[in-house]
């Protein structure tokens, strides 16, 4: 079984705003970051890769649906949007989400220790 180490290599840096720190995982359709803003902050960063996504997963403007979504949301209990954005990278479109870094456990490690 191999283990992937993500697209991005550590310390890239996404429109000279975000360095990249550490991968944190692979999904079917996006890796997940943890990236530092030129801020001084931790943010998460999520790498969509287009060429694995479903034309559903646009609208009718070509914008990433879940990225649109997130952008709407404000509610203190729900990760905060902070920035997106697209990147060619070895020959390949890429769009990037940005969101507030929270610390800690995901839900699903806390269902799955807890059971309910």
């Amino acid at each position: 079984m191999s283990i992937t180490k993500g697209i991005l290599p550590k310390g890239f840096s996404l429109d000279e705003k975000y360095n990249v720190l550490l991968f944190i995982k692979q999904g079917s359709n996006a890796e997940t970051y943890r990236a530092k803003g030129s801020d001084g902050k931790l943010y998460f960063l999520k790498l969509f890769n287009y060429a694995k996504l479903n034309r559903s997963a646009f609208d009718s403007e070509n914008n990433l649906l879940e990225i649109e979504f997130l952008k709407s949301i404000k509610h203190p209990n729900i990760v905060s949007y902070k920035d997106s954005g697209e990147l060619i990278f070895e020959g390949k479109k890429f769009g990037y989400l940005i969101l507030n870094f929270i610390a800690g456990e995901t839900l699903a490690e806390k269902l799955g220790r807890e059971k309910n």
